[in-house]
């Protein structure tokens, strides 16, 4: 099983403060660094879950498509609303998932109980040990990562 607490650092605590533009709640850390340059509030959450609906529909219902055939742990890499990762927990209790993201604020309401949210920025080394996850889901994060950190986050969702 996965330890979700195995190697983690301290949370920056300026994840966690806010700045308002017209009207929508932005991730002041996140604008500052031109890391996730859109909002953290209600609405884009709502959006994030059309989104996962939309994509269910057009995957049929698919949330791996390797063929994958005993899923214990699961990384997903920049959870954002948490409706892919949470959907996951939900179809499979026995499977730990553990979710990545540099925003705290979207965080789901329910949670199941083998869904674990961490705060972090994939634009930094993972602190996961290697071969820990059966799974590594990275979708939509294309805005979130810099252009010099592609070839270490490739490298790091790999191990």
């Amino acid at each position: 099983m996965v330890d979700p607490n195995a190697d983690t650092a301290a949370v920056k605590e300026e994840y966690f403060k806010l700045a308002t533009i017209h009207g929508r709640d932005f991730q002041k850390y996140s604008i500052e660094n031109t890391i996730h340059l859109v909002p953290v509030d209600e609405e884009e959450a709502n959006r994030l879950e059309a989104q996962h609906q939309v994509l269910d529909i057009v995957f049929d219902g698919k949330l791996f498509f390797p063929p994958v055939s005993r899923v214990r742990s699961v990384l997903d890499c920049g959870y954002g609303a948490g409706s892919w990762a949470v959907e996951v927990a939900e179809r499979d209790p026995n499977c730990t998932v553990i979710g990545v993201d540099i925003s705290p604020h979207m965080k789901p309401d329910d949670m199941p109980d083998n869904f674990i949210p961490q705060l972090d920025d994939l634009n930094e080394d993972f602190t996961f040990r290697a071969n820990i996850f059966d799974f590594v889901h990275s979708r939509m994060v294309v805005g979130g990562i810099n252009k010099d950190r592609w070839s270490g986050y490739f490298r790091d969702i790999k191990k």
